[in-house]
């Protein structure tokens, strides 16, 4: 307050500013049904008064109750659940600031003891997914996903079980359901998943050729779920197929002329009833071969004689050998490659020469002897 002497009259020119505010805030309630919600708020001021206000659509339009203390409280019911509350405090000056907005809110008992999970099923089985909660009044809304839980949709599904056709066009998708009780108060559930199971082959059978006698081993690796294996042969090239004894991954047999040439194949099957047959593979007895036999070769002294194989077989590795007792006895010479060739002189003149040709499966057949002479 300034006071300011003008003659013998004093003037007083009052000029005071207000210091409202307020100190602590309403605080929401959340508690059981019946019980009291208290809201309090502290303000600083001087000459207050209070006036309690209410809404019933989150804040969108305020009403002004009987409460004109600094305290407001009434019985929690169905009716105010949810309801927003807040104070307008008002200074002896005719300042106003108005609170927060606090909330009533009945507790919640709902919660969800059973989430969905995963489903695995061949193409055109039903799926079928089931939540399980707790709570007043509850009701459901299950929601689809085709993007990994990025987005959802609300399906026509409103109970507490989804249920639905496994397709190519669903496989992958999510599924969750919203579960909600009388209050109003929500929970979503896991999310589970609907999958297409499928066979995939990762390694198949392979052809094996083997010497007669010998055994043939041949193996698949796939993926899936609860795989079962069957081995299945075949004599006409794959035309039908019969049911062999082996029931595992792999399927052996010792290869003679009476089962060279038959077809296998594995006939995979999921615990689904998923079914995918492996390629066919060929047991072969080894078709090793000399077709072309070295000759005898006569040259000029000095000169160099060659000579050559020509067989057939799988993986093969030459070597040459040397007799100098008309082939009575041999030695194997450096050369391991199907020609052979020597320069020709008095100490080699005469000498035979063959070759020993090996295939993979260790098999071997001898050449005929050719000889070396100075023509």
């Amino acid at each position: 307050m300034t006071v300011i002497y003008s003659g013998k009259s004093a003037v007083f020119d009052v000029n005071v500013k207000s210091t409202l505010s307020v100190i602590e805030q309403p605080k929401s309630v959340s508690t059981s049904l019946g019980d009291i919600v208290v809201f309090n708020i502290t303000a600083k001021g001087e000459g207050l008064t209070y006036q309690w206000q209410l809404s019933d659509d989150k804040g969108g339009t305020w009403r002004d109750s009987s409460n004109k203390t600094a305290t407001y409280s009434t019985t929690l019911s169905d009716k105010n659940n949810g309801r927003y509350v807040r104070c307008v405090v008002t200074d002896t000056y005719g300042d106003k600031k108005t609170s927060d907005a606090a909330s009533m809110k009945i507790a919640s008992s709902l919660k969800i003891t059973q989430h969905p999970t995963t489903v695995k099923a061949k193409n055109g089985a039903t799926v079928t997914f089931e939540v399980k909660a707790t709570g007043e009044g509850l009701t459901y809304q299950w929601q689809l996903s085709d993007d990994k839980g990025g987005s959802w949709r609300n399906s026509s599904n409103k109970t507490a079980t989804y249920a639905a056709t496994l397709s190519e066009k669903n496989n992958g998708r999510w599924v969750r359901c919203a579960v909600s009780d009388k209050y109003g108060n929500t929970k979503y559930s896991a999310a589970g998943a609907m999958k297409l199971m499928v066979i995939t082959i990762t390694t198949q059978p392979a052809n094996q050729t083997v010497k007669n006698g010998a055994t043939a081993s041949f193996k698949v690796v796939a993926t899936g779920d609860g795989l079962a294996y069957q081995w299945q042969l075949s004599d006409d090239q794959g035309k039908t197929w019969r049911n062999s004894k082996a029931t595992t991954a792999s399927y052996s047999t010792t290869v003679t002329d009476a089962n060279n040439g038959r077809y296998v194949r594995c006939v995979i099957t999921d615990k689904y009833g998923n079914k995918k047959n492996s390629n066919a593979a060929i047991m072969k007895l080894t078709t090793l071969k000399i077709t072309t036999q070295p000759i005898n070769a006569k040259v000029e002294k000095g000169k160099t004689a060659t000579f050559k194989v020509v067989a057939t077989g799988s993986g093969l590795t030459y070597q040459w050998q040397l007799s100098d007792d008309q082939g009575r006895t041999w030695r194997n010479s450096s050369c391991t490659s199907a020609t052979y060739a020597a320069t020709v002189t008095d100490t080699n003149n005469g000498r035979y020469v063959r070759c020993i040709v090996t295939d993979k499966f260790g098999n071997s057949v001898k050449s005929n002897a050719a000889i070396m002479k100075i023509k």
